[in-house]
């Protein structure tokens, strides 16, 4: 499967099983699909991170945004760069 298609789908998985409690605040900041693409593509910053319960969370800071994955691939949380 194609890298780009391959974002788009996750993309829409994340829209369609998240949105009450983690999309719905970041379309609120405008953060479009395309960002969240682009900042996958064109990520400018990486990091894994584990929490004090031992979740394991995946950062990446693009030009425009910062979004927060689980291990599952779902978004956590993200933000607009100012």
């Amino acid at each position: 499967m194609r890298f780009d298609l391959a974002i788009n789908a996750m993309v829409l998985k994340l829209y369609k099983t998240h949105y009450d409690y983690c999309l719905y605040p970041m379309i609120l900041q405008d953060i479009k699909p395309k960002t969240i693409k682009d900042t996958i593509q064109n990520t400018k910053q990486y990091s894994k991170e584990v929490d004090k319960l031992g979740r394991k969370s995946f950062r990446y800071v693009g030009e425009k945004a910062e979004i927060i994955f689980n291990k599952s691939k779902e978004i956590i949380t993200g933000w607009l760069k100012k």
